[in-house]
């Protein structure tokens, strides 16, 4: 009996591609304002007491939350895509450029990670969670 050897690789870049679409097909069919919804009837008013005068309506600050997971949910699956594809391609080199070129593509991707993020809200409550 033969076993087949699974390439993790492959299985891993068809989740982010899934999840990159699951995340895009959400954002185009209006997920997060039905979400938005739900959220405001189960707890707006809880929000709304808790954050007092910083939110001008419940319903709005639950789409925006909603909506930037959803973006960055997409953002992060495209630059694992990109990291993958880059990676598969450095395999060429040999030594110490494969290892240079791979540490530089995930630097530049942080950085467009924490560009992206630093425009959410998720993202400062997160690091100055008053």
């Amino acid at each position: 009996m033969m076993r087949q050897r699974v390439q993790w690789n492959h299985v891993l870049t068809k989740c982010l591609w899934i999840l990159a679409l699951i995340s895009l097909m959400c954002l185009w069919l209006g997920i997060p304002e039905w979400m938005a919804q739900i959220a405001d009837r189960l707890a707006g008013d809880l929000v709304q007491r808790a954050l007092g005068a910083k939110i001008y309506s419940s319903l709005e600050f639950f789409e925006n939350r909603f909506q930037e997971v959803f973006k960055i949910l997409f953002l992060m699956c495209v630059l694992g895509l990109i990291y993958f594809y880059v990676a598969c391609y450095s395999r060429r080199w040999n030594g110490i450029r494969c290892l240079i070129f791979r540490v530089g593509i995930g630097f530049v991707g942080v950085n467009v990670l924490l560009a992206g993020l630093i425009h959410t809200g998720l993202f400062w409550g997160i690091v100055d969670p008053r």
